[in-house]
């Protein structure tokens, strides 16, 4: 997947509340199950909302939500649709897990440069990163032509 590589910044909730973009900047604004929704800056292209547990496996407890196919084909579709952004933001509660599982699908996906995120990141979420490449994977092999 031919994709322009934009610069990928991985903040905490509370660092991206703070955040005022410069540029054409797009966030995808990762939070809990029924969980509150951050006020983010209204200088964003375009916020993806999105809501899963920081979970790597499926749980017995029914609060829980799972990163699941749908989640990982909202982010893909966002990323394709604002392939022009120059950076794409993108936050959970601590900025550890989810939103680096997520920064790193999107690089192994789109062929964008993994640098040292998974140095930076021990702890990311191994399950978000497996899926959103899965799914893209998946997606890819049906659509005519490299995007």
């Amino acid at each position: 997947m031919a994709t322009p590589k934009p610069e990928v910044l991985i903040l905490s909730e509370q660092r991206a509340r703070l955040y005022e973009p410069s540029g054409r900047e797009v966030c995808i604004s990762i939070t809990n199950p029924e969980g509150p929704v951050p006020t983010l800056s209204s200088g964003f292209a375009a916020i993806l909302r999105i809501a899963f547990t920081d979970i790597a496996r499926p749980s017995p407890f029914t609060w829980d939500l799972l990163f699941n196919d749908e989640h990982a084909s909202q982010i893909i579709d966002f990323v394709r649709e604002w392939e022009g952004a120059d950076r794409i933001v993108i936050h959970c509660m601590a900025g550890q897990s989810r939103s680096p599982g997520v920064a790193m699908g999107l690089c192994e996906l789109f062929a964008w440069d993994l640098a040292d995120l998974e140095q930076r990141y021990p702890l990311w979420n191994t399950w978000v990163r497996e899926e959103l490449v899965r799914v893209g994977k998946q997606t890819q092999e049906g659509l005519p032509g490299d995007r």
